[in-house]
């Protein structure tokens, strides 16, 4: 099974006029692929349809038929304007999907990647990763293609991704279809009978469901253990805050859960802190209550910063306390501690509009489960130190 298996949008104006680009679109379209295939560079309206790409392949050099044309040459304006066409419509594509792509052409790869980077805006860090430039030559270029995704963690762990998640999707929805063509609608009925959001709860029900059906067996690691990285701690903190934290940009502003922050929303309020919500997501359900009057109870908390010489606590688990949470990664790339005794109870009309991202499971979890301890916390009478003191014989005494 090839890692590269699924459609393709395949852009050479020579892909049926024989040579190294009829080959290779043969030998695709033989493997049984569906294929798109154009002799100029596509319409950008056409990126909606190419969702699960497993891979585009791009000629540089197109409208310019050697075989055809002789000694005729293609004006310098014309090359430069179809060049240019060529770079927006891989720009486009990098922002709408992440996919390999593939730019395989007669001319120096040198030139290539000196053109795309000298196009201003262009995402240069692409450059050798998601977008690779070959050299046509005789040889067979798929095993070459898929060379490179097997030795690339991110590409290969990508496809194994959209195997393992479209496998995963056809069994699921397979054997829920199974117990009954109304599955849907009893899942929706019990979510509105229990006054949460429908999508939420629709969203919950299909990717819980999921994440166990996805083989983890199947990730090839070899082309991510072992391997060494330079010591950056700014990259590495990024890293960590983007698996941890989703930035409100990405949240839907008709949806509120635990773990959503807010900042200060009062002039008065210190700039650096901020409010964790720890409400259940069944009592935030946006629009139940008039004029969204919904009781948040937040954690106020602030950013610390942890000396190198207390990494050792912080992975074994000491910086933490009874009494409050500490988050690696929050916000501006600094950790904030929330001590349990500052719950603030606040209306979401109040502070929905300075929502700064969202903290994820099972970050946001843990801290809950450790405030409900912290509120269940019993009180214990107190012992004097004379209890420890030294027998002394009282007065009289034998």
């Amino acid at each position: 099974m090839s890692i590269l298996e699924g459609s393709v949008v395949f852009v050479d104006d020579d892909y049926d006029l024989g040579g190294h680009a009829k080959a290779f679109y043969d030998a695709l379209k033989a493997q049984g692929r569906p294929i798109a295939a154009y002799d100029n560079v596509p319409p950008l309206e056409h990126l909606e349809h190419w969702d699960g790409l497993a891979l585009v392949v791009l000629d540089w050099k197109l409208n310019d038929h050697e075989a055809g044309l002789g000694e005729l040459s293609i004006p310098d304006s014309v090359k430069e304007s179809t060049e240019a066409a060529l770079i927006r419509f891989i720009m486009k594509l990098l922002d709408t999907y992440f996919c390999p792509v593939f730019i395989v052409s007669q001319e120096e790869p040198d030139a290539i990647q000196r053109a795309l980077r000298e196009t201003p805006d262009f995402p240069v860090q692409t450059i050798g990763r998601r977008v690779q430039v070959l050299q046509k030559d005789d040889g067979d270029l798929l095993p070459r293609l898929e060379r490179l995704v097997e030795e690339s963690p991110v590409l290969s762990t990508l496809r194994t991704w959209e195997g393992q998640y479209q496998s995963a999707k056809n069994k699921m929805f397979t054997d829920l279809d199974a117990a009954g063509d109304d599955w849907l609608i009893y899942l929706t009925e019990i979510a509105e009978d229990g006054g949460t959001n429908v999508g939420d709860e629709l969203v919950d029900a299909l990717y819980g469901n999921l994440r166990h059906r996805v083989n983890p067996r199947e990730f090839d690691l070899a082309s991510i253990e072992g391997k060494k990285l330079a010591v950056d701690s700014a990259s590495r903190r990024e890293v960590i805050h983007r698996r941890m934290v989703l930035a409100t940009e990405a949240l839907h502003s008709f949806t509120v859960m635990p773990g959503d922050f807010f900042g200060p929303w009062d002039p008065q309020q210190d700039a650096e802190t901020v409010w964790l919500n720890l409400t259940p997501a069944c009592d935030t359900v946006i629009g139940r209550l008039k004029n969204n009057k919904i009781r948040m109870y937040l954690l106020r908390g602030k950013p610390e910063d942890v000396a190198a010489d207390d990494s050792r606590k912080l992975r074994e688990g000491r910086l933490l306390t009874p009494n409050s949470a500490w988050i690696d990664v929050l916000h501006n790339g600094r950790g904030y501690r929330f001590p349990f005794k500052t719950l603030e109870i606040v209306t979401l009309d109040k502070i929905l509009d300075y929502r700064l991202g969202r903290l994820l499971p099972p970050y946001i979890t843990d801290v809950q489960q450790r405030h409900a301890m912290y509120l269940m916390r019993e009180g214990l009478p107190a012992v004097l130190p004379t209890l420890y003191q030294a027998a002394i014989p009282a007065p009289g005494a034998s």
